[in-house]
């Protein structure tokens, strides 16, 4: 059941969604905030907050070509299909420097992992303990010819287990257009973390370890509804919608107010029993 609010209700309303959700646009946000909230005018008024959002303007990207995913048939079940690939970020104190990322074609689940190197038997360290033992060994890996995945190691790793290995072109990297939006999602959401971050503490400096923020993210992307499915990752994955830190604020305060009401209840009979 959805929770009607007053108009001095709204704007921390939004502003608690559109934090849990790791500053997410328009669509996003409204369909999250509708999900636990009802006023007049929610749309107009979750338009204009993230509009005037200083940390999503700053860290907004730019539009150019869109990646278009081409000749890749969908999958029939979920974690069949699995798309792979690098993005690189500021290098930490730890050393980390490189994000792999993975992406499930069907349900658009996604993994990152942060790697302080691009090597390959690190590659299929992590692909097959973080893919394969916790989703199944999946029919497919989309990949580009890059050598941390066109090697030995891993060309053995997928004939042992029967996996079709697809290399995309070095000319059309638009192929593997999935993981390319989802490498620039991750970007985008580590830094927004970051602005916010920076606002409360100035001193912050560039290589801070974005590592402590990747989980977010990830969060975020597996809950935002997706318009090829319709429905979230989480959603396809788990059957159901997600619980954000909002939600168990609303619970805490609905238990209060119940247990305030019988207690105002019990004080009521016994004003009566005296009367």
């Amino acid at each position: 059941m959805r929770q009607v609010l007053k108009v001095g209700e709204v704007e921390e309303a939004i502003a608690k969604v559109h934090h849990d959700i790791c500053h997410l646009g328009q669509n996003q946000t409204q369909i999250a905030v509708v999900k636990i909230f009802y006023w007049k005018k929610i749309k107009e008024n979750v338009a204009h907050y993230v509009k005037t959002c200083h940390t999503c303007q700053l860290n907004q990207l730019f539009k150019d070509q869109p990646a278009v995913l081409r000749l890749v048939p969908p999958p029939r079940t979920a974690f069949a299909m699995w798309s792979m690939d690098f993005t690189t970020i500021k290098k930490t104190k730890e050393g980390f420097i490189h994000i792999l990322v993975i992406v499930d074609y069907l349900t658009k689940w996604v993994e990152a992992f942060p790697l302080m190197c691009k090597e390959g038997k690190e590659v299929l360290k992590c692909y097959e303990n973080n893919i394969c033992y916790r989703f199944g060994f999946p029919k497919v890996l989309i990949t580009d010819n890059g050598t941390e995945f066109c090697n030995k190691q891993l060309d053995k790793f997928c004939e042992d287990n029967h996996i079709a290995h697809r290399v995309t072109t070095p000319y059309h990297p638009q192929s593997n257009g999935l993981v390319e939006v989802t490498n620039k999602a991750v970007k985008q959401g580590l830094r927004k973390l970051k602005a916010i971050k920076k606002e409360i503490n100035e001193k912050l400096k560039e290589s801070e370890n974005w590592t402590e923020d990747l989980g977010k993210v990830l969060f975020s992307l597996r809950t935002r509804k997706r318009k090829a499915t319709k429905f979230s990752a989480f959603e396809l994955v788990y059957g159901r919608n997600p619980r954000l830190a909002i939600d168990n604020e609303l619970s805490k305060k609905a238990k209060g107010k119940n247990e305030e009401n019988e207690e105002e209840g019990k004080e009521n009979e016994q004003k009566e029993e005296k009367m």
